[in-house]
């Protein structure tokens, strides 16, 4: 339910133009967010005014849900083509540490697979060998 609530501000903002999220191929489905539960993952072009509206997002939804962002465990991700400049600015605006590419692929992985293994009843052989996957990749 509270995620909802943080689905439809960041939705809101996206249709005003306030911020703007990316696009995975010219002309392709526009990516936003994931959320899983209660984690969100956010894919927006790197830039401050992006940067500036999700920390007022972020602090609007905690103002009125009463629930906090954990900083301790957020992290921010750049494409490799996004200039250092704009990482280290966002990266202070957000409050959140720079990640590496291994963690975000770790986040993802884990994230889209749990999903789905949520919802339907998976062998426990399959189970077993998606974790060996990612363990392995590890």
């Amino acid at each position: 339910m509270i995620s909802e609530v943080l689905f439809l501000l960041i939705k809101h903002v996206c249709d005003a133009k306030l911020i703007q999220g990316i696009r995975l191929a010219p002309g392709g489905t526009l990516l936003l967010h994931l959320i899983f539960a209660d984690d969100t993952l956010l894919f927006l072009k790197a830039n401050e005014q992006n940067g500036n509206n999700i920390t007022r997002i972020f602090h609007d939804f905690c103002h009125a849900s009463g629930q906090q962002v954990s900083l301790e465990k957020s992290s921010v991700y750049f494409s490799p083509n996004a200039p250092e400049p704009i990482r280290s600015s966002l990266s202070g605006i957000l409050h959140m540490p720079i990640a590496g590419r291994e963690t975000l692929i770790k986040v993802v992985a884990l994230a889209v697979a749990a999903y789905p293994m949520n919802i339907f009843l998976f062998p426990n052989s399959l189970c077993k060998e998606i974790n060996s996957i990612l363990a392995n990749f590890w």
